[in-house]
């Protein structure tokens, strides 16, 4: 998205027509890591094009995978070395911090790797060093944060951390695969575990063993050499929350493409959730038909199995009746922002009634107007209020808005594309 539409203006919209999901951003991401960690080409179809997407290229290709890149696939010959000492910048990406961190704790050399000012004040890198340093790693932070120094080498072990941020356990589950020998993880506090389950289904399709023991422990029996492969990116389940959102609180008709719901991303359970506060849906072979305005009623919701869904969530609980309580997603306040605060400062904005907890929101109906609002530097809450602005009275703008292009760099040209009053 160009800078000059940073600013955009919503008015209440009736959308129209069918759109795809983007790729997914961890399946993407995933992807990369996995074939520059394996041997041989490997081919990406149907990547995101998305600034983490190229954080994780440039990273892997100081790593020394050999990584082309054209619109509609990557081309990855795999391979880690590092002669030297490296300095990698993961910009706004966790999952490039932690992954990356621990993948080069496998080198010789001491790799550093820092990040945006949320990486260096927000994303939490205890657990990770803490695991590193289990495996016999020399690995560092500073202050619980980016930027971080590990080096090699690794050996099996077992590991003891904490896993209420599920990124850091991911990590080590990969840097697993290239031990020779069973290193064990035990998760103490474990939490959003349908990321643990997506990352396990990445060692099961590069042929790692593993055992699921139970209690949140896991056993990854090591290969040290991964055989490439060609991968076709799935869409993306966890923006699906936005556009089944906009149809539900608007008068529109959507069908949703590239919605693979046999696909081990957690994030569609949305689809559950907003069923169970009534909204119908046809579910169509890799799509949904979704028409509305619906009628929604309040519910409580267990968030930390989609704590992405959480700034979505709240805003289709400002439409429903009654009241909706979102908890246990404490760890929303640690992702690119405090997406608790966020979220609460700027509905009430809008004039919804709400409370903060420590781990979540109560959000009772509401009549929203429109206003001026802030997207805090953090995508998911952008979209979240997008869809709040376009299914409120009165004109909204939001400030920000260019970050969706961290998910969704098409967010606001699909919406205009569907009828949206989006300037």
């Amino acid at each position: 998205m160009a800078e000059s539409e940073s600013l955009i203006t919503l008015k209440k919209s009736s959308l129209k027509g069918t759109l795809t999901l983007p790729p997914s951003k961890s399946h993407t991401l995933r992807a990369c890591l996995f074939a520059s960690m394996a041997e041989g080409r490997s081919i990406i179809e149907n990547y995101l094009h998305s600034p983490d997407t190229f954080a994780m290229i440039k990273a892997l290709r100081q790593l020394g995978a050999k990584i082309d890149v054209s619109d509609d696939k990557l081309v990855v010959d795999g391979g880690l070395k590092a002669e030297k000492a490296l300095q990698i910048d993961a910009q706004n990406s966790g999952q490039v911090l932690r992954f990356v961190g621990a993948v080069a704790a496998h080198l010789d050399v001491p790799v550093t790797i820092t990040g945006d000012l949320s990486l260096q004040t927000r994303r939490p890198c205890v657990p990770l060093i803490e695991g590193l340093l289990q495996l016999g790693a020399k690995a560092s932070h500073t202050n619980g944060h980016a930027p971080i120094t590990v080096q090699g080498p690794l050996k099996p072990a077992k590991v003891r951390l904490n896993g209420q941020d599920s990124q850091p356990v991911s990590a080590l589950m990969i840097a697993a695969c290239l031990l020779k020998g069973t290193t064990e993880i035990e998760v103490i506090e474990a939490g959003e575990r349908p990321w643990l389950r997506l990352t396990l289904s990445w060692l099961k399709r590069m042929g790692v063993a593993f055992d699921d023991c139970g209690n949140d422990r896991f056993r990854i029996h090591g290969r040290e050499k991964l055989s490439s492969f060609t991968y076709k990116v799935p869409g993306d389940l966890s923006t699906l929350a936005f556009p089944l959102a906009i149809a539900l609180l608007t008068e529109s008709e959507l069908v949703i493409e590239g919605v693979d719901l046999q696909d081990e991303q957690g994030d569609k359970v949305i689809v559950e959730i907003l069923q169970k506060m009534g909204a119908m849906f046809d579910l169509l072979p890799h799509a949904i038909r979704v028409t509305g305005p619906q009628e929604l009623a309040g519910i409580e919701v267990d968030v930390n199995d989609c704590i992405d869904a959480l700034p979505i969530l709240a805003v289709v609980g400002a439409f429903a009746k009654g009241k909706t309580r979102l908890f246990n997603g404490a760890i929303a306040r640690y992702k690119e922002s405090d997406r608790i605060l966020s979220i609460a400062q700027e509905l009430e904005k809008l004039g919804a009634a709400l409370v903060q907890t420590p781990c979540g929101l109560t959000i009772s109906q509401s009549e929203l107007c429109g206003t001026n609002l802030l997207a805090h530097e953090d995508h998911r809450v952008a979209m979240a209020l997008s869809v709040a602005a376009l299914s409120t009275s009165g004109k909204s703008t939001l400030q920000g808005a260019s970050c969706v292009k961290k998910s969704y760099p098409e967010f606001f040209s699909e919406l205009k594309r569907l009828g949206g009053q989006v300037t």
